[in-house]
């Protein structure tokens, strides 16, 4: 894994040719135009399933300082899930580590090809992990925190790009497809038998 400073890196093998198609997708900023909505109301949904399923208002309230270091906890922890899900558990030189200060963004990038599926199963994991296993078991158990109830519903809202992202795969790239990102440019392809 390596760490990288600025704009999401463009892979210096890869030249996509025309069975490389490219994915629909907008900007970097115009796509957190579209992320925030789509966040706050995933966070609405999650917010809601916390009030009416725990009884997270018989906890004692998290103080203000606490609260303010786990949300700056969470974005690196949310890349480093995503990261995880890489291949070889993100310990390859192709998994990188970015934050891109003028765009306000932490993002976990591989170098390589992946199936459609493991790119959504990228997405998606931080999302389960932080945001509902937390709600599952606290309902379960009927027993729930408002730090971590806070810290869910806040990954919810901070991971409108993803649910924004889920949605433009889901939409646009065929179930067997080959997936590759090119620094912010995503693109994809379905390969012949006995293609890689």
């Amino acid at each position: 894994m390596r760490l990288h400073f600025g704009a999401v890196p463009l892979s210096p093998d890869f030249v996509p040719d025309d069975s490389w198609k490219p994915l629909h997708e907008p900007g970097p900023i115009l796509m957190q135009c579209f992320a925030l909505p789509l966040g706050i109301a995933a966070c609405a949904a999650v917010v809601t399933l916390w009030v009416y399923l725990t009884p997270v208002t018989k906890t004692p309230v998290a103080s203000l300082p606490l609260l303010l270091g786990t949300m700056l906890a969470i974005f690196p922890v949310h890349e480093l899930i995503h990261a995880f899900v890489h291949p070889q558990m993100g310990l390859s030189r192709d998994s990188i580590l970015g934050l891109w200060l003028s765009r306000q963004l932490f993002y976990a990038h591989y170098m390589g090809d992946l199936s459609r599926n493991r790119f959504i199963a990228i997405l998606v994991m931080p999302l389960f992990l932080i945001s509902v296993v937390p709600l599952v078991v606290s309902t379960l158990i009927g027993r729930a925190s408002v730090t971590v109830a806070f810290l869910s519903s806040f990954n919810m809202l901070a991971s409108g790009g993803d649910i924004f992202a889920i949605c433009t795969l889901l939409l646009q790239v065929p179930n067997a497809a080959t997936v590759r990102n090119n620094g912010w440019k995503t693109y994809w392809k379905v390969c012949r038998q006995g293609e890689g």
